[in-house]
């Protein structure tokens, strides 16, 4: 269950984020966990048709709280972006072969407030920093743990529905930064005698996650909702 920190319950994600946590715990099953989304035989860029959603077959009932009730969650299989994604995530299981996997990937979940997510899930670059304004740690895409926090910039469908996404996010070797700085542009240096930045800034205890590159994070789910007040 996810709750915000003064311990509300909102949405309720034990089915989704938490089985792919512990998948993602078995380094020996890497690669096939991420095999869920990889795109159908029928998207690509040839066919100009490079994004779909699926829906989950889940029991709904277990997904509510006294606060939300799921109307749906989707799967989301985009061929450009995962492909990217993927690229990148290669690239830094070669960098740090230390690394376990969760340590490199979070399940993250991010509003994107009054921009439609299709804009988001269904276009070649998926997350796009370019649309991002400065935020308390800079012009950044910006993802948090818990649902709750990511309701206060959730999408309003026309029929008075929620939608926010849950994401894929390679937070790699992540700066603890508490400290607002609204002019980062990039992650910070690792030292002044080197070119090695770090892949991501985090808030810690808030829970808060930022990159400033798209092809660090990928749209895994769409998730619409009700709020009950």
């Amino acid at each position: 269950m996810t709750n915000d920190s003064n311990g509300q319950d909102f949405i309720v994600d034990a089915d989704l984020k938490q089985n792919h946590e512990i998948k993602c715990r078995m380094e020996q099953i890497e690669w096939n966990y991420l095999e869920v989304f990889h795109p159908p035989n029928d998207l690509s860029i040839e066919n100009k048709k490079i994004y779909k959603l699926v829906s989950l077959r889940q029991e709904i009932s277990q997904l509510e709280t006294h606060q939300s009730k799921i109307k749906k969650i989707e799967r989301i299989h985009n061929c450009v972006a995962f492909e990217r994604f993927m690229s990148e995530l290669k690239r830094m299981k070669k960098k740090y072969p230390k690394k376990s996997f969760d340590n490199i990937v979070k399940h993250l979940f991010h509003g994107s407030f009054k921009t439609n997510p299709e804009y988001i899930y269904g276009c070649e670059d998926g997350f796009d920093i370019r649309f991002s304004n400065a935020g308390r740690y800079g012009h950044g895409i910006y993802f948090a743990k818990n649902s709750y926090y990511s309701h206060k910039y959730s999408y309003t469908t026309k029929d008075g529905c929620f939608q926010i996404m849950l994401a894929l996010v390679l937070t790699g070797d992540s700066l603890l930064q508490i400290d607002a700085d609204s002019s980062i542009k990039l992650p910070p240096l690792k030292s002044e005698q080197g070119f090695q930045r770090y892949d991501s800034i985090n808030n810690g205890p808030g829970g808060h996650y930022i990159v400033y590159s798209n092809d660090k994070a990928y749209p895994g789910y769409l998730i619409t909702y009700e709020h009950i007040y």
